[in-house]
């Protein structure tokens, strides 16, 4: 496994993959930029200022929300940005269903089909994801990284299993169901084997079809894992 250099440079955190594209955050410059993967090579094609420091963002059908440390606007394509409903998050995601979630520094919210936000879980959250089979979350805590059954038709966590001690920034999973964490040292393989791609600080990863991105401070660096992995689904307005 092996880091490619054929790397996209600029700050980069926060890579989100939805099959069509790549978008990730630039929080010096306050700016959500957008790319196209070709032969394993990241090329910028987009760009979209934001008023705020983003923090997370998730694609929708006419563009992105945006969270932001006093709100979560929808970002539309054009440029224009509007509020909406939803409370100031560190992180915004979607279940394999698109059912929306949000993290905030005290709980794990979930939103019901009604838009309304309920509690799923207490405490801070630092990365969500999913099996490829849509049973089983992935989250990240400041006390290491835990597996819970998931009820997709409902959006309910079952009692979690420890699965690591890692304090990860971000978590992916590839195409065999083989969860990887972005920690201080580089990007893990969780599991008994405990395989490391040494990145210095990773800022966050995802997988596309056939490529693990890992981004930092300094840029976007696509590695070479043998295998790729799922889209992020995307939210239905």
């Amino acid at each position: 496994m092996t880091t490619t250099a054929r790397s996209l440079a600029g700050p980069a955190r926060a890579p989100v993959w939805c099959g069509l594209e790549l978008c990730w955050l630039d929080q010096p410059a306050e700016r959500l930029r957008v790319g196209r993967v070709t032969a394993g090579a990241v090329r910028q094609v987009a760009a979209y200022a934001l008023d705020d420091r983003p923090l997370s963002a998730l694609p929708c059908r006419t563009g992105w929300l945006v969270a932001t440390p006093s709100r979560v606007v929808h970002l539309r394509r054009d440029g224009r940005q509007s509020p909406t409903p939803w409370p100031a998050a560190d992180l915004l995601t979607c279940d394999p269903g698109g059912r929306l979630w949000l993290a905030t520094p005290d709980a794990l919210l979930r939103a019901d089909l009604s838009g309304r936000l309920r509690v799923a879980a207490t405490g801070p959250t630092l990365a969500l994801t999913w099996h490829p089979s849509a049973t089983t979350l992935y989250r990240a805590t400041p006390t290491g990284i835990d597996a819970h059954p998931y009820d997709l038709a409902n959006g309910l966590l079952g009692a979690p299993t420890h699965l690591s001690d890692d304090i990860a920034i971000a978590l992916a999973v590839d195409h065999t169901g083989q969860l990887w964490a972005a920690v201080p040292n580089g990007v893990r393989c969780v599991g008994p084997t405990c395989l490391t791609i040494p990145i210095t600080e990773p800022t966050g990863c995802c997988f596309t079809t056939t490529t693990l991105l890992v981004t930092t401070a300094s840029g976007l660096h696509p590695c070479d894992t043998g295998t790729g992995g799922h889209p992020t689904t995307r939210f239905a307005e």
